[in-house]
């Protein structure tokens, strides 16, 4: 789909170790754009070592009738101490899941926050769409995705 495309597209340019000849540029101006919105957004941090993966599966959410339902989120930078977890609507809105009445951003966090592999991690929530739309503002959990 083209969401998928998009999803690689991001995760070439954001990943430092690619050869585009950007190096952290690109990921420190998105960083540098979300912190305008989110001063919890950290300044300063080492992006040479960031790891930037696509498509990455960061757990479940309860569903209904007791079945998980799992998350896969667009793209995931993990940098010493910190975790940034990217999610984009280029032309679609928040995808439903039949087993679960929860939107797609809160059943991500739910699974973030349930993921071992992300504890003691500080965890920035980013949710891109092209007109800048939040997210969520009522999160049950750590916090909402920022744009």
């Amino acid at each position: 789909t083209a969401e998928t495309r998009y999803t690689q597209y991001l995760a070439y340019f954001l990943n430092p170790s690619k050869p585009h000849g950007l190096g952290t540029r690109y990921l420190d101006g998105l960083l540098s754009l979300m912190r305008l919105s989110n001063p919890s957004v950290p300044a300063g941090l080492n992006l040479n070592e960031a790891v930037v993966e696509a498509e990455v599966y960061i757990g479940s959410a309860p569903g209904q009738n007791g079945r998980p339902v799992g998350c896969t989120c667009d793209v995931v930078v993990e940098c010493p101490g910190y975790v940034f977890f990217i999610e984009h609507k280029v032309k679609s809105g928040q995808s439903a899941n039949p087993n679960s009445s929860d939107r797609q951003l809160v059943r991500y966090d739910i699974a973030i926050d349930g993921n071992p592999a992300y504890h003691g991690l500080s965890k920035i929530r980013i949710y891109l769409t092209p007109g800048g739309q939040r997210g969520f503002r009522a999160c049950r959990l750590a916090g909402p995705f920022t744009c």
